[in-house]
């Protein structure tokens, strides 16, 4: 079918002079979900992942995405319009040299690309002589007659004990740091969970994660100036900041910068457009490193003692969901949306829960070999007997965020080579919870841990093994993780939360990804190491565990583990799941 869009964006390009546009999936704050007005690629392409990009050209245009995504852009694209291709290095830079010619106008909106991704777009323009366009309107916001409206529900702030650290204290945290970096003058922070962390703020700007949107400039005197929409803002928090805090709206922002000498701007998160501003008004810049990313993924006392509070509480929906989806899988029809919905349900019974930190994962079969398949209601996928059933989830809380994947098999006899397989990414998943290392290591370092058993037997996953956790934040923190590609980044410290989270997928047939939250602590055994405490509390399959590969201290990690969950939920559970539950978390010999 054509592309009634696309033909109206090609219209305007041409008023432009602009020969190709290029379509990030992002918003102002480089978030990583994005807001409903903000989905510009889902309008255009009928694409509704969340990770993607799109380049128009007037005569052919190409959606990029990564090998999470390839099968549910094919199913939900239209190929006549749009050429899926897979989102790896340089495919991008690549494309444009194929398809593009010397002196070609590529146009773009500057708030959509940090400053960091223009700078590699400039070092392409140069190398193959096309010309860089920033636009002063978003081209497709032109045509989308039937454009959301922006949210705009009210901020709220946290108390100390729900942030363990005020915001006085916060803002010297962050001062030293850009001592350290010899930087004295106004910083910007874009990154929306930085910000709302440093403020002790949230709020509803996003389905996913509990922030309000804002840019915030920190001065070397340790006064905060934000920007937002200030209807947003109650009158509270307005008097209770007034001598620390300046509240501006959006509508102050250019004439602000024009006032300020210099600026620092972090260039993975500042648009290029603020750059842009700078320029227009003769203000002068620096370009640099964030300062805010490593203190707000070192958590605080308060923030791991929530955390233990809510990951008990969510421990508690998943187990009731599991023990759900066991009794009534053969009695009902369960498919992969409403496994979900219940999912959720069981969530909501904890007075501490908000909402999902992410949309869940609920798979079963084949559809569980794709790491981060995105069920389509419409499909009513059915959870049917002697198949896998993987489920991979979070929620947030007002005492912390979660993230959690179980692997179910849905029936009596598995076979030898499914047990074996999961059992070989169980035993990664202990491992690397098991895991004790010195103070100066990395997340690459570690991630073999987890994938050393599947090594042995020629089989790998092509995933991270672990990525940092936001508190009351984005469920996906930087800036440490645990995977192959870390090696560039800082040092795991302690007060750090990371998913453990190894898996396997075997195409077209099932998958496998056991995941829980740990914190990172001081060994017991040695002050120089670190260790792991796992947070999850929710028991693994023990129909697909082969007692014969595990070692002792492997079991011994899964019986206390199991001793934990069962002694969590326990006097939280009726007659019927308690009994379950014990059985489920029986000893292993």
């Amino acid at each position: 079918m054509h592309n009634s869009k696309l033909t109206d964006l090609r219209r305007l390009m041409i008023q432009q002079k602009i020969d190709v546009l290029l379509v990030p999936m992002a918003d102002k704050f480089q978030n990583e979900y994005l807001p409903e007005d903000q989905k510009r690629i889902q309008w255009l392409t009928g694409f509704s992942g969340s990770a993607g990009y799109v380049i128009v050209t007037h005569q052919k245009s190409a959606l990029f995405v990564d090998s999470r995504y390839i099968t549910q852009a094919k199913q939900q694209v239209s190929p006549g319009d749009f050429q899926v291709t897979l989102l790896k290095e340089n495919a991008i830079r690549t494309w444009l040299q194929k398809n593009l010619k010397e002196g070609d106008k590529i146009g773009f909106d500057p708030w959509l690309h940090s400053c960091a991704e223009i700078r590699g777009f400039k070092q392409i323009v140069k190398n193959n002589h096309f010309t860089l366009v920033s636009l002063a309107e978003n081209l497709i916001d032109k045509i989308w007659v039937d454009k959301p409206e922006t949210t705009k529900r009210k901020a709220y702030d946290l108390s100390e004990a729900e942030s363990g650290c005020n915001v006085p204290q916060k803002i010297n945290i962050l001062i030293e740091v850009l001592k350290a970096k010899k930087i004295n003058i106004p910083a910007l922070i874009c990154d929306v969970t930085a910000s709302n962390w440093l403020l002790n703020m949230r709020g509803y700007d996003l389905e996913y994660t509990p922030v309000f949107f804002n840019y915030t400039f920190l001065n070397p005197s340790g006064r905060l100036v934000v920007f937002t929409f200030i209807e947003q803002i109650p009158k509270d928090i307005l008097n209770t900041f007034s001598e620390m805090v300046i509240f501006k709206d959006w509508s102050e922002f250019d004439s602000y910068i024009q006032s300020c000498d210099n600026l620092y701007l972090p260039l993975a998160h500042v648009p290029e457009a603020v750059r842009e501003i700078c320029e227009r008004y003769g203000v002068s810049y620096q370009l640099g490193e964030d300062f805010y990313s490593l203190p707000k993924a070192r958590k605080n006392a308060v923030e791991v003692s929530n955390m233990r509070e809510c990951h008990i509480a969510d421990g508690l929906a998943v187990t009731r969901f599991i023990h759900y989806i066991k009794k009534h899988y053969l009695q009902e029809v369960i498919t992969e949306s409403s496994a979900s919905e219940v999912l959720e349900q069981f969530r909501k019974k904890s007075p501490e829960y908000l909402c999902p930190s992410f949309r869940t994962i609920s798979a079963v079969g084949a559809n569980a070999a794709l790491p981060h398949y995105s069920f389509l209601e419409e499909d009513n996928v059915i959870l049917e007997g002697n198949n896998v059933y993987l489920f991979d989830s979070g929620g947030q809380y007002t005492n912390g965020t979660t993230d959690i994947t179980r692997t179910l098999f849905l029936g009596e006899s598995p076979s030898k080579n499914l047990k074996k397989r999961y059992t070989l990414v169980l035993k990664g998943h202990i491992a690397l919870a098991q895991a004790e290392f010195p103070k100066d290591v990395s997340g690459i370092n570690l991630d073999i841990l987890a994938r050393q058993f599947l090594w042995q037997e020629g089989l790998d996953y092509g995933h991270g093994t672990g990525h940092g956790v936001g508190y009351r934040l984005n469920v996906h923190e930087g800036p440490v993780s645990i995977s192959p590609r870390s090696r560039s980044q800082p040092p795991i410290e302690e007060g750090m939360i990371f998913s453990n989270e190894p898996g396997y997928y075997k195409e077209n047939n099932y998958g496998i990804r056991l995941e829980n939250m740990m914190v990172v602590k001081k060994s017991e055994s040695n002050q120089n190491f670190l260790s792991f405490e796992t947070l999850s509390l929710a028991p693994f399959e023990r129909s697909l565990i082969d007692n014969a590969l595990l070692q002792s201290h492997e079991k011994e990690w899964l019986n206390d583990y199991h001793k934990k969950v069962f002694e969590a939920h326990k006097s939280f559970l009726d007659e019927n799941e308690r009994a379950w539950l014990q059985g489920a978390t029986e000893k292993i010999f």
